[in-house]
């Protein structure tokens, strides 16, 4: 056996494109087991599907052929190749447990997130044992390839005593050679697999993709795959028919775009004729429910009271049904961001959050936008950090008139996980409706019923008890996670019932939609539900003032239009594309090319509505766009210094409004701060006459810096120049 193995290990030494396959099928096998969290798994996906477990052994080997580019540091470089598979096959293991959807390229992007929310997550035991999983890997591969190594440097030895040694043109042109007959080969198999349909494109369902076609493939489409591809049809003329089609009501007929002309006229209602001119418009608020569903659709569970009576007696008495989101156990800022703009997330990049790419850089209508056009002023309210997501960029780039994330609330308490709790929004919402004396639309996203939903039992005396049926889940089954998931959601269930009780005491009419932005990650799959699908959550439409509605179900994107159609105040494009095109099979064809046309292209169907918003075109290569980012304010009340003065070498800065995200300002360096209370500060830096002059307060996140503005400055010494902006880096 020992013979055998070192003649095998010799071959591999011997023929570097042989070792880079064998390679690629340990480390594959090794991330797949990781994925499925299961060592059998990855036996029946190569039995199962030998062709799509070939392409991802493929791909595999083709990036450990990158290291012979490395010269006499190849090993290292295949060493650290492989290391670094491991290690995402361990990452997607990880966020698979904690979210139910898997790891993609795009959550590189959420890594500056990690430090603040990973107590949310994880527990540090659970820390420790990935720690040594991740170390044994190490460890393992390190022996591989140290003995892949050894045998290597023997044979080289052997080569240069008794052979020729190649001249480096001649180790490069072969290493040419090989890397592109490496690259030939995996784009055959691609398109093999392409024809028989054992690979595809497109991931509607980035958790079942993943399974059908193995990490190593959907991750690294992951990678290239971002934005909305460039329609093949999409042109001008193309675009101009799509706005007869709107603005004629009629959907095109047939599959072929035709080559009509737009007008010029503007189809925008005036919802004056429908509401009424002189009667006030209705608030409207929107509440993403963070994880929110009904929790008796979970097959075998029974509890102690209901978790959510406010919610179900809702469902009862006004509007409601099952909305379709494009996520299930996490993904939050994509049914976000199909709500708020009409737009649909399955066009983009797999596993794409278009508020971490395309939102950073560009504007695009959403419902704060064409809310404008009717007089509303608009605001976001998020018990979570306001850099989260970018939101903090993306609110101005969705037209938010105003933002109040944590770092602007005061008083809340915390989860057991660290999660705000959902008790500070009655407030802050009617702060914002009692900002102004127009119509106002407050979109809220709450926080408190997000995961973990930790496997131990964190609650002493929980409010609401769960019983698992052994006959449906098994005796061993750990009741711990749902018990802590129902009794966050009932607290959430009981902010409603406070929210709704605020609003009949305002007197304003008010529409108030709320809906679940995905099912928990509570690691169950469609066989354990009751309900129809895992992307469907649940919305219901209460108002003030008697407005019927019947009970529907519907989409994400297509939520918004529903509620502005109810008041005649659909006057935007993406809005009337839903009306007219809803049901007709030209749907996706179009919504896609206006999506494209819109954040992408240049923006034909803008200048064929002739639209009555400004217009800002940087170019004629550029797109219209007739949204300019707006200025967001920050909070609702003003953040102030009134006083500073220095005591033993220490800063005392009064004022009003200081939370416990207030940092000092001294000179344009953020200082740590000690927060004594609502009007008073402490840096404990120690403080010389000479160094001190303009001061001022700044709302800090923790990690990425600053949100918001500055506060008012003063001067400890007499004025000077003008102060620099806080650069968010405490000192």
């Amino acid at each position: 056996m020992k013979a055998i193995v070192n003649k095998a290990a010799a071959i591999l030494a011997k023929h570097s494109y042989l070792r880079f396959f064998v390679s690629g099928f340990i480390i594959t096998f090794i991330v797949e087991a990781f994925s499925r969290s299961s060592l059998l798994a990855p036996l029946k996906f190569m039995v199962g599907s030998p062709l799509t477990f070939f392409i991802n052994i493929f791909i595999v080997s083709l990036t450990l052929s990158l290291s012979v580019f490395f010269g006499k540091f190849q090993q290292i470089a295949e060493y650290a190749i492989a290391i670094a598979w491991c290690c995402l096959g361990v990452a997607n293991y990880i966020v698979k447990r904690y979210r139910m959807t898997p790891f993609s390229a795009e959550d590189f992007k959420n890594i500056p997130m990690l430090n603040k929310i990973a107590s949310n997550y994880v527990s540090k035991s659970f820390i420790i044992t990935i720690g040594i999983a991740v170390g044994g890997i190490v460890i393992s591969v390190r022996l591989v390839w140290g003995l892949l190594s050894r045998l290597n440097a023997k044979r080289s030895a052997a080569i240069s005593a008794n052979g020729p040694v190649k001249t480096r043109k001649q180790r490069l042109t072969g290493i040419l050679a090989g890397t592109a007959g490496m690259g030939l080969g995996l784009y055959l198999v691609l398109n093999m697999g392409m024809q028989t349909n054992a690979l595809s494109e497109n991931f509607e369902n980035l958790a079942e993709a993943y399974e059908d076609y193995g990490f190593a493939y959907c991750f690294s489409n992951s990678l290239v795959d971002v934005g909305i591809s460039k329609p093949a049809e999409y042109s001008k003329a193309v675009m101009n028919s799509i706005a007869s089609a709107i603005k004629s009501g009629n959907s095109m007929k047939s599959k072929e775009f035709g080559n009509g002309s737009a007008g010029s006229s503007s189809t925008f209602t005036n919802a004056s004729e429908k509401f009424g001119a002189t009667a006030k418009r209705p608030n409207i608020i929107m509440i993403q429910l963070e994880s929110f569903f009904d929790p008796t659709y979970i097959k075998g569970l029974s509890y102690s009271e209901d978790p959510i009576p406010v919610f179900r007696s809702l469902k009862d008495s006004g509007a409601s049904g099952f909305l379709t989101v494009p996520v299930v156990g996490a993904g939050t800022a994509n049914t976000e961001f199909e709500i708020l703009t009409g737009m649909s997330t399955d066009y983009f990049g797999a596993g794409e959050y278009p508020y971490n790419t395309v939102l950073l850089k560009n504007t695009c209508e959403s419902l704060p936008y064409i809310l404008r056009n009717y007089g509303y002023t608009s605001s976001a309210v998020h018990n979570n950090r306001g850099t989260f997501y970018n939101r903090d960029t993306i609110f101005s780039q969705l037209g938010f008139d105003n933002f109040t994330p944590i770092e602007y609330m005061y008083d809340y308490g915390e989860t057991p996980t660290n999660w705000a709790t959902d008790d500070v929004l009655p407030e802050n919402i009617m702060a914002r409706i009692n900002a102004d004396s127009g119509p106002d639309f407050v979109y809220t996203i709450t926080v408190q019923s997000h995961g973990r939903y930790p496997s131990e039992n964190l609650l002493d005396d929980p409010e609401i008890t769960v019983k698992a049926d052994p006959d449906v889940l098994g005796a061993n089954y750990n009741v711990n996670p749902v018990t802590y998931y129902v009794n966050q959601l009932h607290a959430v269930d009981e902010m409603i019932g406070n929210l709704i009780k605020d609003l009949n005491e305002s007197g304003e009419p008010t529409v108030l939609v709320m809906y679940g932005d995905h099912l928990p990650a509570l690691n169950f799959d469609e066989d354990d539900l009751t309900q129809p699908s895992l992307y469907e959550t649940e919305y219901v439409i209460w108002n003030n003032f008697g407005l019927e509605l019947n009970d529907k179900d519907m989409t994400a994107e297509s939520m918004g239009t529903y509620v502005l159609s109810q008041f005649g105040m659909d006057s935007g494009i993406i809005p009337q594309f839903h009306e007219t095109f809803d049901g007709s099979g030209q749907y996706d064809d179009v919504l896609e090319m206006l999506e494209y046309d819109m954040l992408y292209g240049k923006g034909y169907i803008y200048d064929a509505f002739n639209t009555e918003i400004h217009f800002v075109k940087k170019s004629d290569e550029d797109h219209s766009r007739p949204y300019p980012a707006t200025e967001l304010s920050y909070g609702t009340v003003p953040v102030t210094v009134q006083k500073a003065e220095v005591i033993n070498g220490s800063l005392y800065v009064y004022g009003s409004n200081f939370n416990t995200s207030s940092r000092v300002v001294i000179n344009g360096k953020t200082r740590d701060t000690v927060y004594l209370g609502s009007g008073l500060l402490k840096v404990d830096d120690r403080i010389s006459q000479t160094d001190t002059s303009a001061v001022y307060v700044i709302q800090y996140d923790g990690t990425s810096g600053q949100v918001g503005t500055n506060s008012n400055v003063i001067y400890l010494y007499g004025e000077s120049e003008e102060p620099q902006t806080g650069n968010g880096t405490a000192i």
